[in-house]
């Protein structure tokens, strides 16, 4: 029966308990009227008579306190109390205050929901009447020489309030970067290049083989050659040397190619290197920005506004309701600048909805140092508010010299972020990025696969006339006066007009001296295949005949005056001719 009476009692001093982390004092906003403040001057007595101790001043006390629950930095749970698991920075610096202090808090705390005031008013009104009517404003309060002036006192400041900018800044990669030369081209793009390149050299090899005329470095016998040229006119180097219209048409297509790309390649890298990692504007501080007739951000009614009409009253300032719509309204456009505190922008760049992508800095420098803390009513003989203030200041102190406030606030920071831009993974690609895609540098490929073809197939259409006119017409021999060999051409159909002759030059028409008609007879050779124009030999009767009296010795063939520049394997076909010839005659 004891027992069970025990557990009564406990069950019931946990129910008081939790109903006094609930707020206990109802407000009714600048109600000057009434007043929560309690005299503490019997403890100020006591330690000028030095009966008690400075931080022990308040002990015993129940401090009513002032709270703004904006789920911030003081948050309540769904029933209304004070959240268990996550009561908010103010709430873990007000537990530490009261340990040292001896003092409680959580069972008589007035709040006010959120932290946007009424039209008409302003957060100076707000701060005045607040400390007018509790013991201490445990808000996050800046302070300012005006607000001193209005009585109002500050113990010692546990948030930097200090002015800052905010605004939009590209972000630099300090990572290495093996591949950055990559980036002014889409990987389809590369992937372009690269077939283009095969391409065109292949495309080359084929004029060459068409017509081995058609370069002057008769690249058709090094495809390796001929493959490093074309390579080498995406760096703007050309030293193709087209020796015939149609290879004439496919250099300038190729170097008209090589021109657009290797300057859309050197602009675009220069945009990557350099442009990209420059900030989107350079401001060094409010005075630039205020010059340079920038928008600026501010909450309403603050004493960030308030600093900043007093020290540039042409500032264009853009007023907001809350901090979380300074950063809102920067990415929207509405501002191009937001002037808010280093705290608050500690908090909101850590979060995924208001800088998700990171591109948000602190640019320029600290427009305006200063410290953000609680606050109380400067009183010293009436309610002795002040005494209150000179312990909270005291422990603060200690706080911050064990580190304390400062472990407290990385705490804070990291229950409150939802990114982390020092480890963020790289954002996606924009759809608006300077990188060239392969619809941008398509007409481009276009125009030269089209003339290239061009060329292809006018050089094929030659090589095919010239061998459909190869296998109608067949060279014939005669002697002219001068003991030259002469070719003349006779069609199949027709006979040999020469059968019967002697002494005499007779031909159809005359291919001009020695020289140029053993190079004519050559070109026949090789386009006509050497087995068929040895077979053809063997059949004309009267080019036997005179072949049979000519000397094929190496005196004969120097009279003859074969070309020098005549390949070995030219020479070796005539050889082999004249070979023929005379074994049978």
């Amino acid at each position: 029966m004891i027992y069970l009476i025990k557990l009564l009692i406990l069950a019931f001093c946990l129910s008081q308990s939790v109903g006094q982390e609930e707020p206990s004092i109802l407000l009714d906003l600048f109600d000057y009227s009434v007043t929560f403040r309690q005299s503490v001057c019997d403890r100020q007595r006591e330690i000028s008579n030095g009966t008690r101790s400075l931080g022990n001043a308040l002990e015993g006390l129940n401090l009513n306190t002032f709270l703004a629950a904006d789920d911030r930095y003081f948050s309540l749970d769904e029933s209304g109390a004070i959240d268990a698991l996550a009561p908010g920075l103010i709430a873990d610096l007000m537990d530490g205050l009261a340990s040292r202090g001896r003092f409680t808090w959580r069972n008589s705390f007035g709040i006010i929901e959120g932290t946007q005031l009424p039209e008409n008013r302003t957060y100076d009104e707000l701060l005045s009447w607040s400390v007018q009517s509790f013991d201490v404003s445990a808000v996050y309060w800046t302070k300012s020489i005006s607000r001193l002036d209005r009585g109002v006192s500050f113990p010692e400041g546990f948030i930097d309030a200090s002015f800052i900018m905010i605004g939009f800044t590209a972000k630099s990669d300090s990572n290495l970067n093996m591949w950055s030369f990559l980036e002014p081209f889409s990987s389809t793009v590369w992937i372009m290049i690269i077939v283009t390149i095969f391409f065109s050299a292949a495309a080359y090899e084929f004029l060459d083989w068409c017509d081995h005329r058609a370069d002057a470095l008769s690249l058709g016998k090094d495809p390796a050659q001929n493959l490093f040229l074309t390579a080498m006119t995406f760096t703007g180097n050309f030293e193709f040397q087209p020796a015939t219209n149609v290879a004439r048409l496919f250099a300038v297509s190729l170097a008209f190619w090589g021109l657009i790309v290797t300057s859309a390649y050197t602009a675009n890298l220069a945009s990557f290197l350099v442009v990209q990692n420059t900030p989107a504007y350079e401001i060094n501080d409010l005075g630039d920005a205020v010059k340079n007739s920038y928008s600026i951000c501010v909450v309403r009614s603050t004493f960030t506004e308030q600093a900043l009409k007093n020290a540039y009253p042409g500032a264009r300032a853009v007023e907001v309701e809350t901090e979380p719509e300074l950063y809102s309204a920067l990415r929207e456009g509405i501002c191009k600048i937001v002037l808010t505190t280093r705290a608050s922008w500690d908090e909101y760049q850590s979060n995924r909805d208001l800088n998700g992508d990171c591109q948000l800095a602190w640019i320029g420098r600290t427009f305006l140092p200063a410290e953000g803390g609680f606050a109380t009513q400067s009183d010293s003989g009436v309610l002795c508010t002040s005494l209150v203030r000179d312990v909270l200041n005291l422990h603060l102190l200690e706080m911050t010299e064990t580190r304390e406030v400062e472990r407290l606030w990385k705490k804070h920071l990291q229950q409150t972020a939802t990114i982390n831009c020092d480890i963020q993974e790289e954002p996606e690609e924009d759809d608006d990025t300077t990188q060239l895609s392969i619809e941008a540098m398509l007409g481009t490929f276009v125009v030269h696969f089209i003339l290239t073809g061009v060329a292809v197939f006018v050089a094929a259409f030659h090589l095919w006339c010239g061998r459909l006119k190869c296998t109608k017409m067949k060279p014939q021999f005669v002697r002219s006066t001068q003991g030259s060999l002469h070719p003349t051409e006779t069609t199949h159909g027709e006979q040999n007009e020469t059968n019967g002759l002697s002494g005499e030059e007779v031909f159809s028409h005359e291919i001009g001296p020695a020289r140029g008609s053993i190079q004519q007879l050559c070109e026949e050779m090789i386009n006509t295949q050497n087995q068929k124009l040895a077979a053809m030999a063997k059949q004309n009767t009267e080019l036997l005949e005179i072949i049979k009296g000519i000397n094929t010795s190496e005196a004969s063939k120097s009279e003859l005056d074969f070309p020098p520049e005549l390949p070995m394997w030219e020479n070796s076909l005539i050889d082999t001719y004249l070979g023929e010839a005379e074994g049978t005659g």
